[in-house]
């Protein structure tokens, strides 16, 4: 079978897992996205026209489709979430080798002039004793011994300027080739936003090593990221009805690195003013390394598991949101030997 039919056969399953009330939510969710009256009819036939909708649009395709995984998501309808990681997942195996062979072909493109573009000749001088090698373009100057060694010198800086700039933006396009974000799992607006890497002021070349994590029975109460730069930011205190019971901590190796992990998220009836009926957090947290070692479970397993890794990445740092308790995680990944030293990771 093709790719649009696997896709499309994948959505109908999905239908098995939406509630009356699920629906009403997703046809909510998407807004005026859609027409009025396909969000006015939450029935299969109205969730079939929706999905119909969103592929008319571009907004999803059978190769991107993280919009119905963020929909899907925000509604907590967690099974969904996860089939649609899962094909994308199996998707993405299938696709690898393609895909790297393309990024190193685009990024090699970069770093070379393509001599058949329509620009000025250019040739190669030395304007310092280090004999550095710059691109300097040729145009007419002045034959004047006073001026012409002036002439050359500002046309040398600005060539120099200009192999910075294709430098910094191929670095960019690498940063961009390197790294992944994985899914924010947990809840989009509540408590409030953090970002390890620029608190921590992390650079590429560091990485999660360890965790420290306390939890009550059955809920995550608090966690201690710490990273190889010697930096750590901890999230979550609990609070004074789901006070911490256990605490345990788990440590890299020596050429270890976390390669995937499982989070629980469920409802808890929590101290929440805003939020009575009880408050979707992040429960439970496992973690996996590429010495086939895995943590012991912190906190809880009775919720919704979702399970998330990418093959030939690391796992390098964490942003979410917390408050009292863990709200969300969103975990970074890297690809595995990544050698750019200087980049510091700035938070968009």
């Amino acid at each position: 079978m093709d790719e649009q039919f696997d896709f499309r056969a994948l959505l109908l399953k999905l239908q098995d897992y939406l509630s009356d009330n699920d629906r009403r939510r997703l046809h909510f969710i998407v807004g005026d996205t859609i027409p009025r009256h396909l969000r006015d009819d939450p029935t299969l036939g109205g969730t079939l026209s929706l999905l119909e909708s969103l592929f008319d649009q571009a907004i999803i395709s059978e190769q991107d489709f993280d919009y119905l995984i963020c929909a899907f998501n925000e509604i907590h309808c967690y099974e969904g979430v996860k089939r649609l990681q899962e094909y994308q997942r199996r998707q993405q195996g299938h696709t690898r080798n393609e895909s790297n062979v393309s990024k190193t072909r685009d990024y090699n493109e970069e770093n070379t002039i393509n001599e058949t573009q329509d620009f000025s000749t250019f040739t190669s001088i030395d304007i310092s004793e280090q004999r550095e090698s710059t691109l300097t373009q040729s145009i007419p100057i002045s034959f004047n011994k006073e001026d012409s060694s002036l002439d050359s010198v500002q046309i040398s800086m600005n060539a120099i300027k200009s192999e910075k700039k294709m430098k910094r933006d191929c670095t960019k396009k690498q940063i961009d080739s390197d790294s992944k974000e994985g899914m924010l799992c947990g809840e989009r607006l509540a408590g409030d936003e953090f970002d390890d890497a620029v608190t921590n002021l992390l650079t590429l070349n560091d990485k999660l090593i360890g965790i420290t994590v306390t939890w009550s029975f059955d809920t995550l109460n608090s966690i201690i990221f710490i990273y190889s730069n010697g930096k750590k930011s901890q999230h979550g205190i609990g609070d004074a009805v789901r006070i911490s019971l256990y605490s345990s901590e788990f440590n890299l190796m020596t050429e270890e690195s976390f390669t995937g992990v499982t989070i629980y998220r469920d409802l808890r009836n929590i101290i929440n003013p805003y939020k009575p009926n009880g408050t979707v957090i992040i429960v439970g947290l496992r973690f996996s390394t590429n010495k086939s070692r895995q943590s012991k479970l912190f906190g809880s397993s009775n919720g919704t598991e979702n399970d998330e890794s990418f093959p030939a990445y690391i796992l390098a740092y964490v942003r979410g949101r917390s408050y009292a308790f863990i709200d969300a995680f969103q975990f970074i990944w890297y690809k595995q030997l990544t050698q750019i030293k200087t980049a510091m990771i700035e938070k968009t």
